[in-house]
Order: structure tokens, then sequence, then C-alpha cells
């Protein structure tokens, strides 16, 4: 799993445990949907 996050480290501090499960990159400057959204890497 992937997650895409505007600030990675303000994420980690909230979401300290997303890194047993989920590889985090940071600092996108787009705008996605909270509710969810697709992008194709």
């Amino acid at each position: 799993m992937v997650v895409v996050v505007r600030d990675r480290d303000a994420f980690l501090e909230r979401y300290p445990g997303v890194l047993n499960s989920a590889q985090v990159f940071g600092d996108y400057q787009g705008a996605l949907d909270n509710g969810g959204d697709e992008r194709r890497l």
C-alpha cells in the first residue's frame, strides 16, 4: 500500500502506526479528495 500525504512529518506524528503497513510518500503539492481519489503512479 502507498499513502500520499501533503506533509509527511505531520502525517506520521498523527498516525505513527502507518509505517507498519504502508509506504508513505510525502510533499504532494496537488489536492486530493478526502473521500478517496485515485492516481496512477
